[in-house]
């Protein structure tokens, strides 16, 4: 099976993530669901496959710009994935809430906060994740 190496990058810290995709030969597919608003989209999360030298750059900024993972699954099916954590649900509240899980201060508290199956629906086809922000 193949292995997809893909980073969750918030474009609202990493401005150029677009510019630089394309500098590194890389596909990128925003998070949220289309039609997507330009001002939405500058701030937008935004997945990216994942070069040595794209996860070198990434790895050396300082700002909290979001994780990198291991899939076996393609972009079409990690993208469905990650679009459906973008809304979660509070115990007793009906109405969901836009969760900012690719926030590297966030993802791990998150996955801290939940039962191990709840884990398991977070991670769905990831395999592994990293994060740098110290």
């Amino acid at each position: 099976m193949n292995e997809y190496r893909y980073a969750v990058v918030d474009r609202a810290v990493v401005t150029h993530i677009l510019t630089l995709a394309e500098e590194h030969d890389a596909d990128a597919w925003c998070v949220f669901l289309p039609p997507v608003d330009d001002a939405f989209a500058q701030v937008a999360p935004y997945l990216v496959e994942l070069s040595p030298a794209l996860e070198d750059h990434l790895q050396a900024r300082r700002e909290p710009w979001g994780f990198a993972f291991t899939t076996e699954q393609p972009a079409k099916v990690v993208l469905n994935h990650l679009r459906a954590l973008l809304s979660v649900y509070k115990e007793g509240n009906p109405t969901p809430t836009f969760c900012r899980y690719y926030d590297p201060r966030i993802i791990w508290a998150l996955l801290d906060a939940c039962k191990v199956p709840q884990q398991y629906y977070v991670f769905g086809p990831i395999k592994a994740i990293r994060t740098w922000y110290p």
